[in-house]
């Protein structure tokens, strides 16, 4: 017989204990050899949050901003001169600039904002560039209650830049 087990992971913005902080939390259980349970959530860390030091790590980083809502740190995942389209709702915007307002009018609209991703059906590193292509669940809370779900399709290419961090140099949403 297997004794019950938990098992937390503690994602942070750092190994510094005394300077960085938690941006999630995730915990399962075991029984008998079995997962019987899980649960996780995000944190806003009230901090700034490093750079993607990796191309996956660009969306966990985007999806922390955008459950915190803060637009700044979304926009810093993006290349100065970047293109954010998404056709399907009839609007692109050039330039990290445009892209920090059309964040701020999304979250004026909203109440909450959040998506769940399916693995990349295709994703290529290629020295300083990456390529992905994935679906997603997408939700969001609009400022009168309305419940606002859709799927999607989002192809991205990212950038490392000459400070390490990868940023976003096309994201390309569309609906399904």
């Amino acid at each position: 017989m297997h004794a019950p087990l938990a098992i937390v992971d503690v994602e942070t913005t750092g190994a510094n204990p005394a300077a960085d902080r938690v941006t999630e939390i995730a915990i399962l259980h075991a029984e008998g050899g079995a997962l019987t349970a899980q649960w996780s959530t995000l944190v806003n860390p009230g901090a700034a949050i490093p750079g993607a030091k990796t191309p996956e790590q660009i969306d966990e980083l985007m999806l922390i901003a955008y459950e915190s809502r803060d637009a700044d740190a979304i926009a810093d995942l993006y290349e100065d001169d970047a293109i954010y389209a998404n056709p399907a709702n009839g609007w692109t915007v050039v330039g990290r600039a445009a892209i920090l307002e059309k964040l701020n009018e999304m979250f004026s609209m909203t109440s909450s904002i959040g998506w769940i991703c399916g693995p990349p059906a295709k994703f290529v590193v290629a020295g300083d560039y990456a390529f992905s292509h994935f679906t997603s669940v997408n939700r969001a809370s609009l400022v009168d209650g309305t419940l606002y779900e859709s799927e999607g399709r989002t192809t991205t290419v990212a950038h490392r830049a000459g400070d390490g961090n990868w940023r976003y140099v096309i994201d390309h949403v569309s609906t399904l």
